[in-house]
C-alpha cells in the first residue's frame, strides 16, 4: 500500500471508510507488528535515529525515506507509532495526516487501543492544520471505542473550543477535571478555551455507543492482545476492557478496568495518575449502567474465588471447579484479563470433558504462531491437549472416512488427512521441507523415513514440531527417558527409570504437548507398511504404549480423518500388534 496522496476532506472521509470495511486477519495483525525487527537493521536504524532527532534537513529526508520504507510493509503499526511520530516531532503535520491516513486504512477494528490510537492522532493532525471540525469529529470516532478516553476526550474538547463551540468544550473541560486529571494534562485545552467554560454542562460518557464485537472480532482480539509487543499490561487490561463491553459482559469489563492500574510499572509509557483516574472514570460510567447493576456486587461477592485480585487465587477457584464437576464458572474464566488464568481455567474444562472452548483456544494458538511466541506455545499445548482427550473444534469430516479408507496406510493416508486439512484450513500456513532436502533426509540414526512421515513432511513441518526451521531441517533426537526428564515433573520422571535401556530408540516428541501424557515417535522396527509406532507416555499412572502403529494412523484420527480405536476394531487392534516386539517391561504392555 502507498501513502495515502491527498488529504483533503474527501481524502479523509475515504480512509474512514476504507477502516470501516476492512478485515484484518491474525496473520496480518502479526505481520505488522513483526516488523519492528527490521528497524534494528542497518542502515534503517541510523535513518529512524536521525528521524526521531528533529529538525533540519537531515531529519526531514531521514523521515521520508523512513515512511517510503515503512509503507511498503503495511504495518499500521510502525505508521501509527513510529513514521507518524517523527514527522509530529518535526512539525510536518500535513504529512503526519497522510502517515495516519494510510496506517487507518490497514488498522483493525476488533483491537480498541490500536482503532482509537489512530483516530486520535488523525484528530489531533487535524487540529494542528487548522481544520477543527473535522478534528472533532475524529475524535468523536475514536470515543466509540472507548467514550473515556482522556486522550481523545482532550483532542475533541481542544477541536471543539477552536471551532467555536465553547459549551461543548467546557462540558468536556468539566468532565476530565471532575474526574480527577491533573491541571498540567488539562493545559492545552484550558488554554483553548482562555481559562473558562468549566461552568458548562459536563460531558457524560455513554458506553452503551462502544462498537459490539463480533464473535469472529472477538476471537482475533483473544488471539492477539495478551501476546502484542507493542503494549504492556495495563494497556493490555484497559483494551481487554473495552472489548469485554464491547461484548455486552460488564463484570469482566469492571474486573479488567480494576485490573489495568495494578500493571503500571515505571517504564509504562502512560502517566501513572493518567491511568489511575482513567480507571477510576471507567469504573463510574460501567457501575452507572443500568445493564450493569449487578456487576459490583457480583465482583464483590467473588472477590474471594472467580475475580479474585490475585491470579493465584482464581487458579484455586478453578481447581475447585473441577472437583464440584462444575463448568459454568470456568466457561465465564474464558473472559479472563489475564491470558494465564483463561488457559489454566482452559485445561480444567479439558478435564471435565468439555471441548466448547476450542475455537477461543485455537485462535489463541493462532495468535501465538502470527506473533512468533511459537517458543512458548502455550495455547496451543492446551490445543494439544483437548485433542489427544477428543475435543478441539469439530471439523467436517470428508466422505473418504467410510469405508475402505479405515485400511489405508502410509502415503494413501496421509493423503487423505492433507485433503482434509487443506479443506478446513486447520494448519492454517504449512510450512514442507524442501523436496530436494526431504529427499536426503534419513534420521540421525540412518534409519529412513516412514512413508508416512515422508509424505506429511512434503505438505507440512511445522506442526509436528520435528525441526527448529523446515527449510533447513535438521532431527533433534532424544531418548524416552530424556523427554521424560525435561516434560514431567522430576519426581514423576524418576518412575521411568531404566527406560532408555529397554527401548534406546531414537525419540521425538510430536508437538507441544501438556497435561500428564506425551506422545511420542518411537524410532524402532517398522511395521509391514514402514511405519513407526506412536508411544504413549503417561505419569497418572506411569506407563507406555503404543497408542498408534503409525504417524499415519496418529495424524488421521487427530485430525478426524479416519478414526482409531482399537478397542472397538479388531483391524486396528491388528495394527498395533505388530508392534507387539517392543519391550515395554514394567511400564505399560498392549492392550488385550
Amino acid at each position: 500500500m502507498a501513502l495515502v496522496n491527498t488529504a483533503d476532506a474527501a481524502g479523509v472521509e475515504a480512509a474512514w471508510r476504507d477502516f470501516l470495511a476492512n478485515d484484518v486477519s491474525v496473520q496480518a495483525f502479526g505481520a505488522a507488528a513483526g516488523r519492528r525487527q527490521l528497524l534494528g537493521e542497518a542502515p534503517l536504524s541510523r535513518t529512524v535515529h536521525v528521524a526521531l532527532s528533529g529538525e533540519g534537513k537531515d531529519a526531514h529526508a531521514a523521515a521520508d525515506a523512513l515512511a517510503e520504507a515503512v509503507v511498503a510493509w503495511d504495518s499500521f503499526v510502525l505508521l501509527q507509532g513510529l513514521v507518524g511520530t517523527a514527522f509530529t516531532r518535526q512539525g510536518r503535520y500535513d504529512d503526519a495526516l497522510r502517515v495516519h491516513l494510510t496506517a487507518l486504512r490497514l488498522t483493525p477494528r476488533w483491537h480498541p487501543t490500536s482503532a482509537y490510537r489512530v483516530l486520535d492522532a488523525i484528530a489531533d493532525d487535524l487540529v494542528h492544520v487548522g481544520r477543527f471540525e473535522e478534528a472533532a469529529r475524529f475524535a468523536e470516532r475514536a470515543l466509540d471505542w472507548d467514550p473515556t478516553n482522556p486522550e481523545a476526550l482532550l483532542t475533541l474538547g481542544v477541536a471543539l473550543a477552536r471551532a467555536g463551540d465553547r459549551d461543548r468544550a467546557g462540558g468536556v473541560l468539566a468532565y476530565l477535571a471532575s474526574a480527577g486529571y491533573s491541571e498540567a494534562f488539562l493545559r492545552a485545552l484550558i488554554g483553548a478555551l482562555g481559562g473558562d467554560g468549566a461552568k458548562a454542562p459536563p460531558y457524560s460518557p455513554d458506553l452503551t455507543k462502544v462498537r459490539g464485537l463480533s464473535d469472529d472480532a472477538w476471537l482475533r482480539f483473544c488471539a492477539v492482545n495478551a501476546l502484542n509487543p507493542f503494549t504492556e499490561g495495563e494497556e493490555q487490561r484497559r483494551a481487554h476492557a473495552v472489548a469485554c463491553l464491547a461484548r455486552g459482559r460488564h463484570d469482566y469489563a469492571l474486573f479488567a478496568t480494576r485490573q489495568a492500574p495494578r500493571w503500571l510499572t515505571d517504564d509504562s509509557p502512560i502517566d501513572a495518575r493518567v491511568a489511575r483516574a482513567w480507571a477510576k472514570a471507567r469504573e463510574d460510567a460501567i457501575a452507572a449502567l443500568s445493564a450493569a447493576r449487578g456487576a459490583v456486587e457480583e465482583l464483590a461477592r467473588k472477590e474471594d474465588g472467580q475475580f479474585g485480585e490475585e491470579s493465584e487465587v482464581r487458579f484455586e477457584f478453578a481447581d475447585a471447579c473441577v472437583e464440584r464437576g462444575e463448568a459454568e464458572p470456568l466457561l465465564s474464566m474464558l473472559l479472563d484479563p489475564s491470558r494465564d488464568v483463561v488457559l489454566y481455567a482452559a485445561r480444567a474444562l479439558v478435564k471435565l470433558g468439555r471441548a466448547d472452548h476450542a475455537p477461543l483456544i485455537e485462535a489463541m494458538a493462532a495468535g501465538e504462531v502470527a506473533l512468533g511466541w511459537d517458543d512458548m506455545p502455550s495455547a496451543a499445548k492446551v490445543l494439544s491437549a483437548m485433542k489427544r482427550a477428543g475435543g478441539g473444534a469439530k471439523k467436517k469430516k470428508p466422505a473418504a472416512a467410510k469405508g475402505k479408507a479405515a485400511r489405508l496406510r502410509g502415503r494413501a493416508l496421509i493423503a487423505k488427512v492433507t485433503e482434509a486439512i487443506a479443506g478446513t484450513g486447520a494448519i492454517a500456513d504449512p510450512r514442507p521441507v524442501p523436496a530436494a532436502k526431504l529427499k536426503k533426509l534419513t534420521f540421525p540414526c540412518k534409519k529412513p523415513l516412514s512413508p508416512g512421515l515422508a509424505a506429511f513432511l512434503a505438505f507440512d513441518a511445522s506442526f509436528l514440531g520435528l525441526f527448529e526451521d523446515p527449510a533447513a531441517p535438521r532431527f533433534a533426537p532424544r531418548t524416552l527417558g530424556q523427554i521424560a526428564a525435561e516434560e514431567f515433573d522430576p519426581m514423576l520422571a524418576d518412575m521411568f527409570e531404566g527406560i532408555d535401556e529397554a527401548l534406546p530408540g531414537e525419540a521425538y516428541l510430536l508437538g507441544p504437548q501438556d497435561g500428564e501424557a506425551r506422545d511420542v515417535l518411537y524410532v524402532g522396527e517398522p511395521d509391514a507398511a514402514g511405519e513407526y509406532p506412536v508411544l504413549e507416555m503417561r505419569t497418572d499412572p506411569p506407563e507406555v504404549r503404543v497408542a498408534y502403529p503409525g504417524v499415519d494412523v496418529y495424524l488421521a484420527h487427530l485430525f478426524e480423518v479416519v478414526p482409531f480405536d482399537p478397542e472397538k476394531n479388531p483391524e486396528d487392534a491388528s495394527a498395533l500388534e505388530a508392534h507387539g516386539e517392543l519391550d515395554l517391561g514394567p511400564w505399560s504392555a498392549l492392550p488385550e
